[in-house]
């Protein structure tokens, strides 16, 4: 029980003008190191729907939001619960609440939004359908942009609760659904926003999506009931005690206890989950949501769940990347098999060292082109340069591209003989390889040519590259890409993944556009203009998500540092979804392929639109090359 005797003294609480207690306290604290809950300024927008005429419906969304909704009233917050009880909930009535909150000039402390009923997963983002969708396509809230809009809200902490019910996006027929922002936009943030998100599942490589013949049923508010439990029944080592007696669960010590608790729960219900809870946590120790309130049956027992450790494998790849940047092991000491490797540890190596052998295998490109592995090209459209088949290797599809003199980068659409298609940026100097699988594009990695100075540094350093980007790939493609910790923490292991992601003086293109994500989910902008600035300086041109992430394009997607920018669009699907929330405009090819993206981790479109961006890139030239 050592934990719960924490205390706080006089000498502690300023650290470097910031105060310990992180940005929900920061208004109220005494010198003394006592805290006075009552003088916080909190509010809560909560949302239960179990009904939808267009989707199955749920039975424990709304009770799940009433309960919810009990619960933060007694911590004092200024709720406003929105369910189908009483009707539809509308994008236009949870923008105003929110917005209401957010623009309150006496200001919150904390903002709490949690929802409970239908989602589905675009890309690597939720989104969560409201009354009416997916018949009106604008009934949704996209939870990426809403989270990146709530870090510009100066509300110290922004939690967001999401219990959602994960279907399958082809069963619920959302290609159309792209959601909405329920928080304010334009405005300047003056100080530091935390945002805390907590989701009832995580994406992941292996069905991170049930169809809705099974997820309807499984929707039992178990997410919901382990979250409030966390309040009444934690271990020890999760309870913040202040001088003055306030014991609180800080949001930072909840990832765990949910894990377990969860999986408990499914067990207990016979129901059989493919996910598990997610939790990213940006704020500092001991930033809460609620108190702690005893149990009338006693302490907390021992943990009855898992360790997240082991069971999961996002979790087991999320550990080998942290263990990367912080040094712990060397990369050739991760996954090694031993006698008591968890599954999920071998099933993350498995994954990790599959997206490895992609590497290992790629072709020598002698100059600028592309390589397809895994599927046959049937048409290359790209305006301005030259391209055609490269001599023939087993395996592969090997194609060259040839620039004007002085131009630096290119991109080509590619029409695979399935139907599929992509479009790739050219790079000059580089062999741009892409690996096709049954979902789409699931690997795409950037190899210096013969003619590449950096050539015989890549080859010195093949083996490392390939496994940290085998090791990021299959890290993004399971959510965890991502540096947790304290914000200092974070920090420093983020400084320690781009010193190990370089290759010679800059970053490997590869791996700067995973580091990119990585920064801008964990709300880094120092971070991912860092890696903009190096990867712009070394290639002459914009790769168009690192630009997007780093708010270097226009409205209209050209480049503001005037150079070219590749491809047209996100070249990772995850990108989709920033597009809004970083101001760059849906242009014609945009919006031809937006409904045709595939669940690839690499965009890759189906149906007509691959014959006709095919077409349009070959008559289009990129941003910012002359014409």
């Amino acid at each position: 029980m050592g934990h719960l005797s924490k205390r706080v003294g006089r000498r502690h609480v300023l650290v470097g003008g910031m105060t310990l207690f992180g940005s929900l306290a920061t208004r109220h604290l005494h010198a003394q190191g006592t805290f006075d809950i009552s003088r916080l300024r909190r509010a809560a927008v909560v949302i239960g729907i179990d009904s939808y005429p267009h989707l199955p419906h749920l039975r424990a969304a709304v009770s799940g939001a009433e309960e919810m909704s009990a619960f933060l009233r007694g911590e004092g917050f200024d709720t406003r619960l929105f369910t189908d009880s009483g009707g539809p909930v509308r994008g236009s009535d949870l923008f105003d609440a929110v917005a209401g909150f957010v623009d309150d000039p006496a200001g919150l402390d904390q903002l709490v939004i949690y929802f409970s009923g239908h989602g589905f997963l675009s890309g690597t983002t939720e989104i969560w359908m409201l009354s009416n969708a997916p018949y009106d396509t604008a009934e949704a809230v996209s939870v990426l942009e809403s989270t990146e809009l709530a870090y510009q809200s100066n509300i110290p902490n922004v939690v967001m609760i999401s219990d959602a019910c994960r279907s399958l996006a082809s069963d619920l027929g959302t290609s159309q659904v792209t959601g909405r922002k329920i928080f304010p936009a334009g405005r300047t943030p003056d100080r530091r926003t935390d945002v805390d998100v907590f989701f009832g599942t995580r994406p992941g490589a292996d069905s991170y999506e049930l169809p809705v013949s099974e997820s309807v049923p499984q929707h039992e508010g178990i997410y919901t009931a382990a979250f409030l439990k966390a309040f009444t029944r934690p271990t020890d080592d999760m309870v913040y005690r202040f001088d003055n007696g306030v014991t609180v669960i800080p949001n930072r010590k909840m990832r765990d206890f949910l894990f377990r608790e969860v999986s408990a729960r499914a067990q207990d219900h016979s129901i059989r989950l493919t996910q598990y809870p997610e939790a990213r946590i940006t704020s500092d120790i001991p930033t809460f949501v609620g108190q702690l309130h005893v149990a009338d049956d006693g302490p907390a027992p021992p943990p009855r769940g898992p360790e997240p450790s082991d069971i999961a494998v996002p979790d087991a790849v999320q550990k080998a990347v942290q263990d990367i940047v912080t040094g712990t092991r060397a990369a050739g000491e991760l996954f090694v098999v031993t006698g008591d490797m968890s599954p999920a540890a071998r099933k993350a190596g498995e994954l990790v060292f599959q997206s490895v052998d992609f590497q290992r295998k790629d072709v020598e490109v002698e100059d600028t082109g592309f390589v397809v592995y895994g599927a046959k090209v049937a048409q290359v459209g790209a305006w301005g340069i030259d391209t055609g088949r490269a001599p023939e290797v087993p395996g592969a599809d090997n194609w060259r591209a040839y620039m004007p003199d002085g131009q630096r980068a290119a991109h080509a659409a590619v029409l695979f003989e399935d139907g599929r298609g992509t479009v790739l940026p050219i790079l000059k100097d580089f062999g741009t390889h892409v690996t096709v699988g049954p979902q789409g594009v699931i690997d795409l990695r950037f190899n210096p040519a013969q003619s590449n100075y950096l050539f015989f540094e890549y080859l010195n350093e093949v083996d490392r590259l390939a496994f940290l980007r085998g090791l990021a790939a299959e890290a993004t493609r399971q959510g965890a890409l991502v540096f947790e910790g304290s914000r200092e923490e974070r920090e420093a292991a983020a400084r320690s993944f781009a010193g190990r992601v370089r290759m010679g003086k800059g970053f490997d293109p590869t791996l700067g556009i995973f580091a990119a994500y990585a920064y801008a989910t964990g709300f880094m902008e120092d971070g991912v203009r860092s890696v903009h600035d190096i990867i712009l300086d070394s290639l002459g041109a914009e790769i168009f998500d690192i630009g997007l992430l780093a708010g270097r394009l226009d409205p209209d997607g050209r480049s503001r540092n005037g150079v070219p920018v590749v491809p047209p669009f996100p070249l990772m699907r995850q990108g989709w979804e920033y597009l809004r929330v970083r101001g760059v405009a849906m242009s014609r090819i945009m919006a031809i392929a937006r409904p045709a993206l595939l669940d690839s981790l690499w965009t890759t479109y189906g149906d007509e639109a691959a014959k006709l961006i095919t077409d349009i890139v070959a008559n289009t030239p990129p941003r910012g090359v002359p014409q």
